[in-house]
């Protein structure tokens, strides 16, 4: 979980509930749930003045890949990039975007922390449809081929 507080040695964690949490005692444990969504509490203390804050988050797991056929990059903090759930259950996997004359405009072997944000070269694309291809470098060498639209 990317839980952030400045600065963070100034401060004393507590997550509740711990269940499947790599620590109940740290900024970023990791959870991994198994099928059921978790919510959980961070009570975050400063150990000078030892005031308090409190914010939840819900875990969902996700233990498939979903990938979406389209996205609306249009800033309005819904669907402004091509998230693709499940993707992170594959670290080494390299996504692949290009337009309809076959050209590049995407590449991505850190997907999860940069996704598409439906820009070539610093320039956001027009509405259309593009072909993608999906390596996750796993075991089983899979790989996916289709297409994503940018609604606009």
């Amino acid at each position: 979980m990317d839980a952030t507080v400045s600065p963070a040695g100034s401060y004393s964690y507590l997550w509740t509930p711990g269940n499947y949490l790599s620590s109940v005692t740290v900024l970023n444990p990791v959870s991994t749930p198994a099928f059921t969504p978790v919510t959980y509490t961070l009570e975050v203390t400063d150990r000078t003045t030892f005031c308090t804050g409190k914010d939840a988050v819900t875990i969902i797991p996700v233990s498939q890949l979903y990938i979406p056929t389209a996205f609306t990059p249009n800033n309005d903090g819904r669907n402004d990039k091509w998230n693709i759930p499940g993707l992170a259950l594959y670290p080494d996997a390299v996504v692949t975007v290009y337009n309809r004359w076959g050209e590049k405009i995407f590449e991505s072997k850190n997907y999860i922390n940069n996704p598409w944000d439906g820009k070539y070269k610093g320039i956001q694309q027009s509405g259309d449809t593009f072909v993608y291809t999906i390596v996750l470098n796993d075991a089983k060498k899979q790989f996916f081929k289709g297409t994503v639209t940018i609604i606009k």
